[in-house]
């Protein structure tokens, strides 16, 4: 077999390889891979997702995979190189939604008291843009796994740092796979007819994160992405959801103005209204850019979520409302840390936060949520025996459910399993 020419583009952090097949294609060069800057032996370098740890798991189906993930924290955090299933190599990449940012300028100090369409670039020369609700859970990414010669064997869901694959003592989105599937069974065919993979955002009180919702369970489609990390455009992805019969967020408002910051800064302006310092009522729009070929998202919310844009001072003084610092919590306990020790789930947390909050203003909270996390753990260990109970009895209902809880809980848990049932915490 011939080999092609290959021209080389970018530098050794955004390599492409471009071919003289019919395709653009990415060439993984043996020795490609480097240790990371931070030293650690278990971290290498690669040419397109950078920093990458090792990350093999067994797959639902019981296949050995072996694969790399992504660490880096922009739009390829959780992405994974699968190198290969059960012993045969295949070179398969497989991505997630990427991480939603907000549209402010860096080469300005920020007001958050007084945003100004100036303080903001958002994305140009698109066809419309949609505005859609910002829904609270868990989001869970659906792919094909291939083989070596591209053949589908089974689509795999992951949230964006673990692969879904097994039970656990605790909660898990894995306990509720089942119901997904039965609520919205167009999801399987859905990959397997297409090869994309698709995230949906998992949310409802029996899977509850800082929002409250009077609703059992909701799956909603978020967007579509191909093996290239690229968004599919929005006609494609609504033609998808109607052909399987997938639900989409509410959508809240839609235009085609050329220029979106003064909508932007009004939607802003309406969520500060409706959310409490301490308390989140409303976690915010997406504004969704439609183009021919792609979606850009850009994130929208209340300026008690946005305090990385304070002043250095007030930024470094600033307080955690307890709801963010419990939605990040939910985020890393979703992500697969619920059996590490504190001080890997401190790494994580820490990495989260300070994508919207200074170092200082971080590490200054590192006690407090040491007792959230444990606390999360404490709800998360009861909530298997609710969901027993509820199957048992049929029924949702305190007086129904919680003679069955007691019959397998400590006092304390009982108590715990009583305010998530009465709060839908």
């Amino acid at each position: 077999m011939s080999i092609p020419y290959i021209r080389f583009v970018g530098n050794i952090e955004n390599l492409l390889f471009l071919t003289n097949a019919s395709k653009p294609r990415i060439i993984q060069l043996p020795g490609r891979f480097y240790r990371s800057s931070e030293g650690r032996e278990d971290v290498r370098k690669h040419p397109v997702l950078g920093d990458i740890r090792p990350y093999n798991f067994i797959s639902p189906q019981g296949r050995q995979v072996t694969a790399w993930m992504s660490v880096e924290r922009d739009h390829r955090l959780g992405a994974l190189l699968i190198e290969g299933v059960d012993g045969e190599a295949t070179e398969q990449f497989v991505y997630g939604i990427p991480k939603i940012h907000y549209p402010y300028r860096h080469d300005r100090e920020i007001d958050l008291e007084n945003i100004s369409p100036d303080d903001l670039v958002l994305p140009t020369g698109y066809d419309k843009v949609l505005l859609r609700q910002k829904v609270d859970g868990t989001n869970v990414t659906f792919f094909p796994l291939l083989d070596r010669e591209g053949n589908i064997l089974e689509v795999v869901p992951k949230t964006r740092q673990a692969v879904l694959n097994k039970p656990s003592q605790m909660h898990s989105v894995y306990d509720l796979l089942p119901d997904i599937y039965q609520m919205y069974p167009g999801i399987l065919p859905a990959v397997r007819d297409t090869r994309l993979s698709f995230s949906f955002e998992v949310y409802g009180y029996r899977n509850p994160h800082t929002l409250v919702y009077d609703f059992p369970l909701q799956v909603s489609l978020i967007v579509a992405i191909d093996a290239q990390g690229k968004l599919l455009p929005w006609d494609q992805l609504t033609a998808i959801a109607q052909r399987y019969n997938l639900h989409m967020p509410e959508i809240v408002f839609e235009t085609d103005k050329p220029d979106v910051r003064a909508e932007w800064v009004r939607f802003r302006l309406e969520l500060d209204a409706k959310n409490e310092p301490d308390r989140l009522v409303d976690e915010g729009v997406v504004f969704t850019f439609c183009y021919p070929d792609t979606l850009q998202l850009v994130k929208c919310k209340a300026k008690t979520l946005e305090e990385a844009h304070m002043s250095v001072m007030a930024a470094e003084q600033a307080e955690i409302p307890r709801d963010i610092l419990f939605k990040a919590i939910c985020r890393v306990y979703d992500d697969g840390f619920a059996e590490s020790e504190w001080d890997e789930v401190w790494t994580q947390l820490r990495a989260e936060l300070m994508e919207d909050y200074v170092e200082v203003a971080v590490d200054r909270h590192v006690h407090k949520a040491e007792k959230l996390w444990q606390w999360k753990l404490k709800l998360e260990t009861v909530r298997p025996y609710i969901e027993r109970a509820m199957k048992e009895t049929g029924s949702r209902e305190l007086a129904v459910v919680m003679p069955r809880v007691r019959q397998w809980l400590s006092k304390e848990q009982t108590n715990l399993a009583a305010q998530i049932l009465l709060r839908n915490v």
